[in-house]
Formats: structure tokens, sequence, C-alpha cells
């Protein structure tokens, strides 16, 4: 995971929280709401909350992995 540190707030930010999010979700009819991961194009789902719900899970599992060896 890429870790940025912001010198002047101190701040550990995530690469991924600094991405616009805007066009990270979308809907195509008579299919459901997708969104744009690391992993690729995830979804469909029934609705833009169901699919919200997945990408913050899929956020919190990668935050609680161990770092890897470089």
């Amino acid at each position: 995971m890429a870790v940025i540190i912001n010198l002047q707030s101190k701040r550990r930010t995530r690469r991924a929280d600094l991405m616009p999010r805007s066009n990270r979700f979308f809907h195509i009819d008579a299919e459901g709401w997708f969104f744009h991961a690391r992993e690729g194009v995830q979804g469909p789902f029934t609705n833009l909350a169901d699919a919200e719900r997945f990408l913050g899970a899929i956020i919190g599992a990668e935050d609680e992995q161990p770092p890897s060896a470089i």
C-alpha cells in the first residue's frame, strides 16, 4: 500500500484517498451499479448504497493487511 506523508499536517494518507472519486461509481441500465477499484471493475450491485458498502469493506480489508516486505 502506498502511503504519502503530508509534512504540513503530519497525517498519513493513502494514495487512494487522494484520487478523485467523482467517476468511481457508475450505473448501467438493466445491469446495476458498478465501481472502479484497483482490482478492476466491481459489480453489479442492486443499488448505489450496496456498491458503496462493498467498496468500504474492500478498503477496510486493505487497511488491516500487514505491510508487505519490499
